[in-house]
C-alpha cells in the first residue's frame, strides 16, 4: 500500500552548480510518494531555466520563484504551497541517501505518538569527499531539556508531521541565525521526537557559512531558549530544565575558554552554577581557560 504523501521543501539561492545533485537524490528515493517544492529565493544564475529544462516533465517537482527574502521565507513559502501529510527539508547543496524517506516514514507510521524524527549526517566538501561523521549525542522522547543544551536535530534529516507545525509561517523569518533551532526547540515542548541512529543525509561544508561565527550563534541560542521558556511559561526551577540550562552555559564557557577569554568564561560559569553545580565540568573548563591564558596549551 502506498504511504502518505511527503512534501520535500528545498530553498535555493544561486546553487545552479549543486542543485541538480540535490534534486536527483530526491528522485532516487526508494519511497516514491513525494512532491518537491524548489523555492528559488531570487537567484541570478538562471537556476529556473536549468530546472525547467531538466525536470519540467516530472509533475512531482514544482519550481517557484520569489524575490530574495531569506532561507526561512523560502521554506515557509514551500510549506504553504505543499500538501503532504509529512514534511521534509533538503537544502539545495546537500544530498540524501536513497532510503532517507522510507526510513523516516516507517518510523512515523509505526510510532503514532511521535511528531518528528531525525537522523545523522555525513559531512562532505564541495567536491563530495567525506570530511567526517557527526557523532554528537542525540536523543528521543520529550527532549526539550536536552535541546536547551544544544541543537542536535539535523535539518536535512527531519521528517515532521504537518499537523504539529505552527499555522502560518513555522520558521521565524526575522531570525537569521538559528531559525531551525527555534522551531525544533518550540516543537519539542509538547511533542515526542525519535532519533534514528543512521546516516541519512550528506551535509556540505563551506568556509563562508554563517555557522562559522560560533559565539554569535551561541548568543542567538541563549535568546531563543529564554524566549521559548517565556512563551510556554515553563518553570526554570524544574530539575531537568535547570540541568539543561546549566549545561547550556557550560557550553558557552567552553567556547570562551578555547578563545582564551578568561573573564567571559568565568561569567558563563557563574551563570551555569546558578542553575546546577556540575563541579567536574566547571573545573575542567576553568583549568582550560587558565592554561590557555598563560600559554600552557594552544
Amino acid at each position: 500500500m502506498e504511504g502518505p504523501l511527503v512534501s520535500v521543501i528545498m530553498p535555493t539561492y544561486n546553487r545552479k552548480d549543486l542543485i541538480v545533485l540535490a534534486i536527483d537524490s530526491v528522485i532516487a528515493q526508494d519511497y516514491s510518494n513525494w512532491e518537491l517544492y524548489v523555492v528559488d529565493d531570487g537567484s541570478s544564475d538562471n537556476t529556473g531555466d536549468l530546472l525547467k529544462d531538466r525536470y519540467g516533465h516530472d509533475a512531482r517537482i514544482h519550481y517557484v520563484y520569489q524575490k530574495n527574502a531569506g532561507q526561512s521565507s523560502a521554506r515557509n513559502h514551500g510549506i504553504e504551497l505543499s500538501q503532504g501529510e509529512y514534511v521534509a527539508f533538503l537544502d539545495s547543496d546537500n544530498l540524501w541517501k536513497s532510503n532517507r524517506l522510507s526510513v523516516g516514514v516507517n518510523i512515523l507510521r509505526s510510532h503514532p505518538d511521535v511528531g518528528l524524527c531525525f537522523a545523522d549526517s555525513i559531512s562532505i566538501d564541495l567536491q563530495g569527499n567525506e570530511l567526517g561523521r557527526n557523532n554528537m549525542r542525540r536523543h528521543s522522547g520529550f527532549v526539550f531539556p536536552k535541546m536547551i543544551i544544544d541543537n542536535f536535530v539535523s535539518m536535512n534529516t527531519v521528517l515532521v508531521k504537518r499537523s504539529i507545525l505552527p499555522s502560518g509561517r513555522p520558521f521565524n523569518q526575522l531570525n537569521r541565525l538559528d531559525e531551525d533551532y527555534e522551531l525544533w526547540l518550540d516543537l519539542s515542548v509538547n511533542n515526542k521526537y525519535f532519533y534514528i541512529p543512521e546516516f541519512l543525509s550528506l551535509y556540505r561544508i563551506e568556509g563562508d557559512r554563517v555557522s562559522n561565527d560560533f559565539m554569535r550563534r551561541l548568543d542567538a541560542n541563549e535568546k531563543t531558549v529564554k524566549n521559548i521558556i517565556s512563551k510556554y511559561q515553563l518553570d526554570e526551577r524544574d530539575p531537568e530544565i535547570k540541568h539543561g540550562l546549566a549545561k547550556h552555559y557550560l557550553r558557552r564557557a567552553g567556547v570562551l575558554a578555547g578563545q582564551s577569554q578568561l573573564l567571559g568564561c568565568i561569567k558563563e560559569l557563574k551563570k551555569s552554577i546558578t542553575y546546577d553545580f556540575l563541579p567536574m565540568a566547571v573545573f575542567k573548563i576553568l583549568a582550560k581557560a587558565l592554561f590557555k591564558k598563560v600559554g600552557l596549551i594552544k
